[in-house]
């Protein structure tokens, strides 16, 4: 028998769960009640860690690319295979990234676990290291960060490089694969370059004022946790090796030195920002989410368990109770700020043409999942299925003229 459960009524509760700090190196927050886990099929599932302005959608062993043999689609079908990655909306940043230690790539993770606004990847360990991922977008700024944590088991130092390989795809969430004319057609080959006053590699998509599109852009760096200060860190340069992209992306390395004492941790930090307006934007939201990151953290999952203490319902059914709270968390992801948004009568998704307004310099959708259909996946990994019933109020365009349907890219 299916239960189906529908709230009509808001109760808030007057108190804000406790957030756990935790000290130096210790990121994930691995006694974070909230946490939900898996181990099995990670590489046929998927995941979302979203922010109000970035979001990140791959698969739960840690690739953000599914494996062919398995889906030889990619992820999502608006623009086919392409839906994965990390977005800024209304862009795409970046198709994929991959770490590497000592020049070999991550082996798959081993066990994903979501939690209240993050995600963290558990892996192998690998040459006496432990080795953890977190991933989550703090709401206000058009970036995503991923805290590799390393935990050395040996006595000794450990020293040993650390790398990121990053391959971009600067393209927009509209046109679709079935749009005349369509999203693959219009995507110019991407730039990529080494910004030295940032230290972060710089992914660039030229302007094509024909569709009214500005320049893209796309940045990738990273900084040791502030708080492991005794672990050394030294960055050895950018790379940028030949590009396997099918999808006129390019394609950048940044490597580091790490050396890191006996039966200690430390985090290294990468960030991923972007904007569809101007340069300034994403260099800001790179050096922003690089500063503190464990503070940026910290105030997602307060936020994340500021909504759990509103609308609260207690069942008997421990599926039912945790189904409940997970729908508000998903909900929540749902909220987008996307600046320079553009409307145009696209004939139900058939054709993209002149823009007929620009919505200034920002608008909120509150539940933009619906309108993005690849963020609604399987983003949590619960027992149990939650519907909340939801209403959203219209948008109202009196001058664009009767009886013509919009859709905002």
């Amino acid at each position: 028998m299916k239960l189906r459960l529908s709230i009509r009524t808001m109760l808030i509760a007057g108190s804000l769960l406790s957030v756990p700090i935790t000290q130096a190196g210790q990121i994930p927050l691995k006694n974070e009640h909230l946490e939900r886990q898996t181990d099995e099929n990670l590489n046929m599932k998927r995941y979302v860690a979203a922010g109000d302005r970035a979001y990140v959608v791959g698969v739960q062993n840690g690739s953000l690319v599914p494996d062919v043999s398995l889906n030889p689609d990619g992820i999502g079908w608006h623009i086919k295979g392409q839906m994965g990655g990390v977005w800024a909306h209304p862009i795409k940043l970046l198709h994929q990234f991959q770490f590497f230690l000592n020049d070999n790539p991550l082996r798959a993770a081993t066990k994903f676990v979501s939690g209240a606004g993050y995600v963290r990847l558990e892996l192998p360990p690998t040459d006496g290291l432990e080795i953890s991922e977190t991933q989550f977008a703090p709401d206000g700024l058009p970036v995503v960060l991923v805290g590799v944590q390393l935990r050395n088991s040996n006595p000794g130092v450990s020293s040993f490089t650390l790398a990121i390989k990053a391959e971009s795809e600067l393209i927009p969430a509209y046109p679709w694969s079935g749009t005349m004319p369509t999203s693959e057609s219009l995507h110019l080959p991407d730039q990529v370059s080494f910004d030295s006053a940032l230290g972060a590699l710089q992914f660039f998509q030229p302007a094509q004022p024909t569709y009214s599109r500005s320049a893209w852009y796309a940045l990738v760096g990273a900084a040791l946790d502030p708080q492991d200060r005794e672990t050394g860190f030294q960055a050895l340069g950018a790379g940028f090796p030949p590009t396997t992209s099918k999808h006129n992306g390019a394609t950048g390395t940044l490597k580091y030195q790490v050396a890191l004492k006996g039966k200690s941790s430390a985090t290294v930090w990468f960030a991923i920002a972007g904007s569809n307006v101007e340069q300034a934007e994403a260099s800001r939201a790179l050096r922003l989410g690089l500063v503190a990151p464990d503070e940026l953290l910290r105030e997602k999952i307060s936020g994340r368990q500021q909504v759990l203490s509103q609308a609260q319902i207690h069942v008997p059914d421990e599926e039912i109770q945790a189904a409940f709270d997970w729908g508000k968390l998903n909900l929540a992801d749902m909220r987008r700020t996307v600046r320079d948004m553009m409307v145009r009568d696209t004939m139900e998704g058939t054709v993209y043409p002149t823009p007929l307004r620009q919505m200034g310099s920002r608008l909120e959708p509150r539940l933009h999942f619906p309108f993005f259909p690849a963020l609604g996946l399987d983003i949590r990994t619960i027992p149990g299925i939650s519907e909340p019933m939801v209403r959203t109020a219209p948008f109202h365009w009196p001058q664009l003229g009767n009886g013509m349907k919009q859709r905002i890219i």
